[in-house]
């Protein structure tokens, strides 16, 4: 979720607009779903600006609800301290994990993305954690070439395990830790991401407001991103 650290951003060669999609699952202790929801964006990349459009909250059996707040959000995806500088998401509300998540995995795919050329397909590499997040521990290998919708790509999978988390949501606290892996496809020739996967296992307890005992909470996310 929104805590892991970005390793660096690697400049795009060129525009590009991806779609994002991230499902989130809650369960509880005896397995059974509490909640499904799917938040989804356009963003797009140029420079020193990152912009998501179209950005919606998909909540069934409810109707697809868009998030007004996120329409025209931008920001230098450049900047190190963008995810933690407090005017970066001053018009969200506090509320709004999901849509600080998928800014964060954003970001968080384009700095896995950097490292294309100095790994090895078969050979693990542990990326240095932030100073931010000093336990976190991130390895990333080469999965070998590809081609995917006509762009021939470099693969990487990366994978972390056992990230201390802790968020707070309007009336609820959570505290726990996830594990997180996926895969990040990088067109050769332009450096920019075709495609990416991510998948992400929360587990913890959360405390909710006034109440007398923590509650054992299971977040699965899953998210996908296709260049358009």
């Amino acid at each position: 979720m929104f805590l892991l650290p970005v390793i660096f951003f690697t400049m795009q060669t060129q525009a590009v607009q991806q779609r994002y999609s991230c499902e989130y699952i809650t369960s509880d202790s005896k397995r059974a779903i509490l909640g499904r929801r799917i938040i989804s964006g356009t963003v797009n990349t140029a420079g020193h600006k990152q912009t998501w459009s179209a950005v919606t909250m998909d909540q069934p059996p409810a109707p697809s609800a868009p998030l007004s707040y996120m329409e025209g959000f931008s920001y230098d995806p450049t900047k190190k301290d963008v995810l933690t500088d407090a005017q970066t998401f001053k018009e969200f509300p506090s509320s709004a994990v999901e849509a600080k998540d998928i800014v964060s995995d954003m970001l968080e795919f384009a700095g896995y993305a950097g490292w294309v050329g100095k790994i090895k397909p078969g050979v693990e590499t542990v990326v240095p954690p932030s100073k931010d997040h000093p336990e976190s521990r991130v390895t990333l290998s080469g999965l070998g070439e590809a081609t995917y919708h006509g762009h021939a790509c470099t693969i990487l999978k990366y994978e972390s395990f056992f990230n201390k988390l802790e968020f707070s949501a309007p009336g609820a606290k959570f505290a726990g830790h996830s594990h997180r892996w996926g895969e990040v496809w990088v067109n050769q020739r332009s450096g920019t991401i075709v495609r990416a996967t991510l998948k992400e296992d929360l587990l913890g307890e959360v405390t909710m407001q006034d109440a007398k005992e923590a509650m054992t909470m299971n977040i699965l996310r899953k998210g996908n991103l296709e260049m358009n």
